[in-house]
């Protein structure tokens, strides 16, 4: 087998995956010839690019293979050749999986993370390339984590519409599962899968990735339950597993009218609204406190009954909207609008804010890259490295009320790099004969060499190749968000109305400055693509 080339095998798999959506939204039959398309040269190409790009692929599993050493010694397509012909003779079995544990962000626990092999990864990933669209056809618009074209900025925006006080929405309950990933119960997840998947041969492969044996310092255990934290295809498996409990809040909640959810609301009878993150999830009801601990319970039960799982204790709980809670990094609170919080007809707003756990985090990630532990560094390097960490906390945190905390931190981060500059350029010894003109190390000597205007007039830290960006000037903040239900659907031919309006607004709310127009039109080519 040849490696394709990408161009060619993104659009093949892409086609496969159209018709496969189409298929599985029809609901016609059962999909029963499904396993040869996993070693198909298409689809194990667009795996190779595609963990080619993944940044775990430089780690290697219990062979110690890594993906530079297929290509230098033992060659991609002998390689390849060699995954597919197991694959075609239905002997292809997964390897151990290398236990290790990473910390928690923000904890002193720590999490335990499986890496399979090489080998194994790529199958997993032509698996997932196959199985994805089949079952996101059928996934509800409330989850959002680990989907095509879904991320958490859709689960907060969601939040943000359902906490408008004409949602009439009081009471929050947040909830988080014990270990999901490790205790999913592998006979339900197979019954699950079977519902769309008649194919024995892509059951019995999943299966053997499920019990694939855990080597964790030199002992072998089998597990009976869970699927490795780590693995390519564990987080589609979890949300076919944890779609059970959409499909509940779905069926029973969301798609009532508004006529009924009133009349239920008049009547006492619980009017919920679920929004999902893979395992971690919010609940938002109407009415008092009786129907919020109602829908505790009743969530409780689906939890244990259901999927065979518990509740995370102290995660778990009953907050009313205008004491807030926070959700995927955010802060949400119900409360006066900033603009007319002095004014005493100011209407209720929806608060959106980082939490302070992450601008306490952002903070100390600055506090080291700027420390006197890092003076060695090229002040032209250090504010690269610093310009990509603000960057990427910017873009993800710019959603809310961001004005104001985004001009605290940019003080904040000249004044760290002012006095990483002062560490480094230490002033000379006392004892020299001091020269004319400001001395080497003092504030003034520090502001004409690396202090200068940018095209804009404002006043940057400048290293020679790069200014330090200004989160405030660069980043513009978006305080109200409209993320269509239907934007997840990439393996749709041609867009909808409301797919085509929401590129149009991306366009105008300053993605565009932030990223190109050529990243916007690459990342919705799916949709534009098919003409």
């Amino acid at each position: 087998m040849e490696l394709i080339d990408k161009q060619i095998a993104t659009d093949k798999v892409l086609e496969l995956q159209r018709k496969l959506y189409r298929w599985s939204e029809e609901n016609i039959e059962r999909f029963d010839r499904l396993y040869n398309l996993v070693y198909n040269p298409f689809v194990l190409s667009m795996a190779w690019y595609m963990l080619k790009g993944n940044s775990g692929s430089k780690t290697a599993g219990v062979d110690g293979v890594k993906l530079k050493m297929v290509e230098e010694e033992t060659g991609i397509n002998q390689w390849l050749t060699g995954i597919q012909g197991k694959l075609r003779a239905k002997s292809f079995e997964p390897d151990l999986i290398r236990r290790c544990y990473i910390p928690k962000p923000g904890k002193d626990t720590m999490r335990p993370l499986g890496i399979p092999t090489l080998e194994d990864r790529l199958v997993q990933m032509s698996l997932k390339l196959i199985l994805e669209p089949i079952f996101e056809a059928s996934f509800r618009n409330c989850s959002t984590g680990f989907r095509p074209n879904r991320g958490p900025i859709h689960a907060i925006a969601q939040v943000q519409r359902y906490m408008k006080p004409r949602s009439m929405y009081g009471w929050i309950i947040e909830a988080d599962i014990r270990d999901c990933f490790g205790n999913i119960d592998h006979k339900l997840l197979l019954r699950r899968m079977r519902e769309k998947v008649k194919d024995k041969r892509i059951l019995f492969l999943t299966r053997s990735f499920l019990k694939a044996g855990v080597m964790e310092d030199g002992k072998v255990k089998f597990p009976v339950t869970g699927s490795p934290q780590g693995g390519i295809i564990s987080p589609l498996l979890a949300n076919i597993y944890l779609d059970q409990m959409d499909e509940i809040y779905d069926e029973k909640y969301h798609q009532t009218t508004k006529y009924l959810r009133n009349k239920n609301a008049e009547n006492g009878r619980p009017v919920l609204r679920l929004v999902r993150y893979c395992d971690d999830f919010i609940i938002l009801a109407r009415g008092d406190r009786t129907v919020a601990e109602e829908a505790l319970r009743e969530l409780q039960d689906i939890v244990q009954n259901k999927l065979m799982m518990e509740l995370a204790e102290e995660k778990t709980g009953i907050h009313k909207l205008e004491d807030g809670f926070n959700f995927l990094g955010y802060n949400f609170r119900r409360g006066p609008s900033l603009r007319t919080r002095y004014h005493k007809t100011g209407k209720p707003s929806t608060i959106i804010l980082p939490s302070k756990e992450s601008v306490i985090k952002f903070r100390r990630k600055i506090k080291e890259l700027t420390s006197a532990s890092t003076t060695y560094m090229d002040p032209n390097d250090l504010i690269a490295k610093l310009n990509y960490v603000i960057r990427g906390w910017a873009l993800y945190f710019r959603y809310g009320w961001v004005s104001r905390l985004f001009i605290k931190l940019d003080k904040y981060i000249h004044f760290c790099v002012g006095k990483w500059l002062k560490k480094k350029f230490r002033p000379h010894a006392r004892s020299r004969k001091r020269k004319k003109g400001p001395g080497v190390g003092s504030w003034k000597w520090l502001y004409q060499r690396f202090l200068s205007r940018d095209i804009t007039g404002n006043h940057r830290w400048d290293g020679g190749k790069h200014f330090l960006i200004s989160m405030r000037k660069e980043i513009r903040p978006i305080k109200l968000m409209h993320f269509p239900n239907d934007v997840s659907t990439i393996y749709n031919k041609k867009p909808t109305y409301k797919q085509t309006y929401f590129l149009l607004s991306e366009i105008g709310s300053g993605l565009k400055a932030a990223h190109g127009m050529e990243f916007l039109l690459q990342r919705h080519s799916n949709w534009w693509r098919a003409g």
